[in-house]
């Protein structure tokens, strides 16, 4: 059996290619992140150098549904950063906040890089 991540709905799947040519999609989250990794290299995708608001939080959402806003903002506590974080219109994939955010987080350099290309692919 063959794994293969794929765009259903608009959302990242997994389908499972039987070996008699069937195949079954299962929600994402059943997608192992070495899935997601080989998804996105085959891609061959470069990374934007931003995404918007609405597909950066469509984005980490479905990497793992406990980063929400309310998550991320509680990571705060200086003002700047605070307001920064929530009149963002647009997140850049170079801004230092988010790169340390995202550090904290346990985000690699090359999560990021997925969370932004994953982010651009979300209408």
């Amino acid at each position: 059996m063959k794994i293969q991540v794929i765009q259903h709905g608009g959302m990242l799947a997994a389908t499972r290619l039987m070996p008699d040519g069937a195949s079954a999609t299962a929600p994402w989250e059943d997608v192992t992140v070495e899935q997601y990794r080989a998804y996105l290299a085959a891609r061959n995708t470069t990374v934007p150098p931003e995404i918007t608001r609405r597909q950066f939080f469509r984005a980490l959402y479905q990497i793992n549904p406990a980063f929400t806003k309310d998550f991320l903002r509680a990571q705060l506590s200086q003002y700047e950063h605070i307001v920064d974080f929530e009149d963002a219109l647009h997140f850049r994939r170079d801004n230092l906040l988010l790169i340390a955010m995202a550090a904290g987080l346990g985000f690699t350099s090359a999560d990021l890089d997925n969370l932004f290309v994953l982010g651009a692919a979300i209408e």
